[in-house]
């Protein structure tokens, strides 16, 4: 059995939307050759867990990415902007870890003022 532990989701944190950013995966992605077949998108396996299903309307949304990164190639920074966010804080399953430091380096560089030319 495995837990997912989710820290300091308290009210004094958390005032805006919950995303989820979630695999769904087509049968030619590359990430399925280093992790395997997972999260299929349209499977049961690529749906939020009902303990933190998604509520229906605009500040729950789902935003299905095919990569480790949750802004990479996906319209989640858009997303975002339309409901007015401005600030990201990340919470990832330990074994997306990688996918939540992906998405986190996604949105400083995405943040960062652009290079001088």
């Amino acid at each position: 059995m495995r837990a997912l532990v989710v820290l300091d989701m308290l009210k004094d944190f958390v005032d805006g939307c919950f995303v989820f950013s979630n695999d769904a995966h087509e049968p030619a992605d590359p990430e399925l050759g280093v992790w395997g077949g997972h999260a299929m998108a349209g499977t049961p396996g690529a749906q939020v867990i009902e303990a933190l299903e998604p509520q229906a309307g605009p500040r729950e949304p789902v935003s299905p990415k095919r990569v480790y990164g949750a802004f990479d190639g996906t319209a989640l920074d858009e997303r975002l902007r339309s409901l007015g966010v401005g600030e990201e804080d990340a919470l990832a399953h330990l074994h997306s870890v990688y996918g939540a430091r992906i998405a986190a380096l996604d949105e400083l560089v995405a943040e960062a003022p652009a290079a001088a030319a």
